[in-house]
């Protein structure tokens, strides 16, 4: 990297870890580690194609992607 490090260039991905905990591990509970990634597989699909997000317009964001033509 050539720039100095700061504290915002996590902020995205802790973003999603924290709504991936509390949408989904908190309430399903999982008790085993394939219930864990099973339910993480279906939280991904879930976050890219169907939960819209207010900064994009209220589109989920392979919605949005489209809408753009990218």
């Amino acid at each position: 990297m050539s720039r100095k490090p700061n504290c915002w260039d996590n902020a995205p991905i802790e973003s999603f870890f924290g709504r991936l905990k509390e949408e989904s591990i908190r309430i399903q509970k999982p008790r085993t580690i394939k219930e864990v990634y099973q339910l993480i597989d279906w939280y991904m699909d879930f976050y890219n194609n169907k939960r819209r997000q207010k900064g994009l317009g209220s589109l989920a964001p392979i919605q949005y992607k489209h809408k753009l033509g990218a």
